[in-house]
């Protein structure tokens, strides 16, 4: 999607958030567990800030785009920093990280490995789907719980096959932000 973007005249950033793989341990788990509007949203706002402040893009006509993660951070832009981000357009997006992680280690297929593999992996990451104050916070800060914030359009995209994002809880998301009179295809 970058390239095509790019290809088109968009200027595109690409963010390594802190959380992000191939830079290391550390790195990896720098975000201490803040998926939610916190410090790995941050990084991604900051960012985009910085490009704008030196000229790069157009600060009327920002937009966020994301599948998967990136479509909770898409969903956590529109949401939380509707000054910057105009647009939004969100693949396979987890609307509640907390629930999302939740889902997919009772009954996802990653969840269901035999080493337990992801629930190691969220907990080195300070995200214990099974800790209910992990939850909450995670929860509080999601864009479903917050759906009255949104002000800006969103497009939605997501598959009944995704084995990573339950289609219903993008169903769900949806139907909350048309309850609320918000602007979601």
């Amino acid at each position: 999607i970058g390239q095509l973007l790019s290809n088109r005249g968009y200027a595109v950033f690409q963010t390594n958030f802190r959380g992000s793989t191939g830079h290391g341990r550390n790195y990896m788990l720098a975000s201490r567990g803040d998926y939610g509007n916190g410090r790995v949203q941050q990084d991604i706002v900051e960012g985009v800030r910085h490009l704008l402040a030196k000229g790069i893009g157009d600060p009327q006509r920002v937009g966020i785009v994301g599948h998967s993660f990136g479509g909770y951070s898409t969903l956590l832009g529109v949401t939380f920093a509707p000054e910057l981000f105009k647009v939004g357009v969100a693949g396979a997006p987890p609307a509640d990280f907390g629930w999302s992680m939740r889902w997919l280690v009772d009954a996802g297929d990653q969840g269901a490995l035999p080493d337990r593999s992801l629930v190691a992996t969220l907990r080195a990451l300070s995200v214990d789907p099974a800790d209910p104050a992990t939850y909450a916070r995670l929860h509080a800060q999601s864009p479903v719980a917050n759906v009255a914030q949104l002000r800006r359009p969103l497009l939605l995209l997501a598959g009944g096959a995704d084995r990573v994002v339950a289609i219903r809880e993008v169903i769900h998301y949806a139907a909350q932000l048309r309850r609320a009179g918000k602007p979601v295809s």
